[in-house]
């Protein structure tokens, strides 16, 4: 079976879903036979680095990149930036951006 990571804020965990099952993560992965790893936490952000590079925040998407690696999915599904678009964070210089 196809482990497939679901990754970002609230959309993700399922806010707005009457029950878990209904998220949907929840639906698309029984649709497609895949095995469900929702790691999903309302609220936060992908930016959650200073200035100097350094992870501040280990809940946003950068900080919790090891915890998606360490899973070892085939496939991750992001949907990551409307709190970040919300709160007006910089992503970072595009020039930097080049990886």
């Amino acid at each position: 079976m196809t482990k497939v990571i679901f990754f970002g804020a609230s959309s993700v965990a399922g806010e707005g879903a009457s029950s878990p099952e209904k998220r949907f993560t929840s639906v698309a992965s029984r649709a497609l036979g895949w095995d469900e790893v929702n790691l999903g936490i309302g609220g936060t952000t992908v930016v959650g680095r200073d200035a100097a590079g350094q992870v501040v925040d280990e809940n946003s998407g950068v900080g919790r990149v090891t915890d998606v690696l360490d899973i070892h999915p085939d496939l991750v599904v992001i949907s990551s930036g409307g709190n970040d678009f919300g709160q007006a964070r910089p992503l970072g210089a595009i020039e930097k951006l080049d990886r």
